[in-house]
């Protein structure tokens, strides 16, 4: 199946123009995507919880174009990766926060952090802060040159876009919110998602599944902007760790 369109997704950053960027990444070749409607968004969440202003999940899953990655092979710690699936799909790029050292792009097969079956990617926002600060992971949907090295992102854009973050509730003590911002090819901001501390469960081990999901009527989606706002302070067990899963998207 080819997809001519091109999904970005940016966090922590303004917005994201149409680019096609080299440089040295860690590349995997062995993951898969899954396709077709179908329960394929979070299928082992049923009492997942959606932010606010987000599209519902089911409209996405609806759409017989829906393609979710649920399974993270080769992911990397601290580096920038990319996911390739064939000369037909689009590719998946995936970057922490420049500068972070914190594990995060770790692939991740721990249950409580997967909203599906197969791997996540681990998300270490940090702790031991003086002061709040904001962690941010950028995904980008595009295409991937193998020869150059090349990832092109935002050409021209999707028609929908998903995906979900999960953990422990007590792994969101140091989280006062997670706020996403589906962004246009042109950095217009097409939706603003957000899921408070109120939402988190952080008293509780059991798993808290969030679904963050836009479908676009007009411009196309190039990116989605995630930031996570993490509290000053310290946990001297279960530290922030969150796994990002479920990534999905839907062409034109």
């Amino acid at each position: 199946m080819k997809y001519p369109v091109t999904f970005t997704t940016l966090i922590g950053v303004a917005a994201l123009a149409l680019s096609s960027t080299a440089f040295a990444a860690n590349v995997s070749t062995t993951a898969s995507l899954s396709k077709g409607a179908a329960n394929s968004i979070a299928p082992n969440r049923p009492d997942i919880k959606a932010a606010s202003g987000s599209t519902a999940q089911s409209t996405l899953e609806s759409r017989a174009d829906i393609c979710v990655l649920q399974n993270f092979t080769g992911s990397s710690a601290n580096k920038t990766n990319i996911f390739t699936f064939g000369a037909d799909d689009l590719a998946i790029r995936i970057t922490p926060q420049e500068g972070e050292k914190s594990g995060t792009g770790k692939e991740i097969s721990s249950s409580g952090f997967l909203s599906s079956y197969g791997s996540g990617y681990l998300i270490h926002p940090g702790m031991d802060s003086k002061a709040p600060f904001t962690y941010s992971v950028t995904i980008d949907f595009g295409s991937y040159e193998a020869s150059s090295k090349a990832f092109t992102t935002g050409k021209p854009g999707v028609a929908v876009a998903a995906f979900t973050m999960v953990a422990p509730g007590v792994r969101y003590r140091l989280t006062d919110s997670i706020q996403v911002k589906f962004l246009s090819t042109s950095g217009k901001v097409l939706s603003t998602q957000a899921i408070p501390a109120s939402d988190l469960d952080t008293a509780t081990t059991k798993t808290v599944s969030i679904y963050f999901g836009y479908a676009a009527s007009g411009d196309s989606i190039a990116s989605i902007q995630i930031d996570i706002n993490q509290k000053a302070g310290t946990v001297k067990d279960n530290s922030p760790l969150l796994g990002l899963d479920d990534i999905a998207f839907a062409t034109e």
